[in-house]
């Protein structure tokens, strides 16, 4: 059940490629917080979680700019930069922007509506993710959605926290 959301925020950069969010979440099978990020997740998981899931959407442009899934439950610290390409902490769907990788916010400048609003999302299963992928075909953010509607219905998300915000990259006199 979630109880609490915090959000904090650093100076981006026109695009940025790593950032600072919170989020924190109280499961029925615990009394202490488990604090969920970008940059970091801390706290005691429960024994019945074995999986996490982060997303980053833009509901502006509605596109995915980030996918992480079968992020373990033993990790204790998601730290910076864990969605470069190739990550040991989880697997990576494939973004807007045709990468396996975090990709922060970047709305284009000038271009109506000048902020957009994205939705950082983090899931606790206790199960891992199995997303469609091959060799030739990597993890999309449709497969991970549709894969996360299947665990959903069948009872395997425990738990699940999110934080929205607005971003733009166009000064404010325009």
């Amino acid at each position: 059940m979630l109880h609490s959301v915090r959000a904090t925020t650093e100076t981006p950069s026109r695009c940025p490629r790593t950032g600072n969010f919170e989020l924190t979440m109280h499961t029925p099978s615990t009394e202490a917080p488990a604090e969920m990020s970008h940059r970091s997740y801390r706290g005691r998981t429960p024994p019945a979680i074995k999986s996490f899931v982060l997303t980053a959407f833009d509901v502006t442009a509605g596109v995915t700019h980030w996918g992480m899934y079968n992020i373990s439950a033993t990790t204790t610290e998601l730290p910076a930069n864990a969605g470069v390409a190739g990550s040991s902490y989880g697997r990576q769907v494939v973004n807007v922007f045709s990468d396996l990788s975090y990709d922060g916010p970047c709305p284009p400048p000038g271009v109506k509506p000048f902020a957009h609003r994205y939705i950082f999302t983090v899931y606790a299963l206790d199960s891992d993710l199995p997303v469609p992928a091959s060799e030739n075909f990597p993890p999309t953010a449709l497969g991970l959605y549709r894969t996360l509607v299947g665990a959903g219905r069948d009872g395997h998300i425990l738990a699940s926290a999110t934080v929205s915000g607005l971003y733009s990259n166009t000064p404010p006199s325009q």
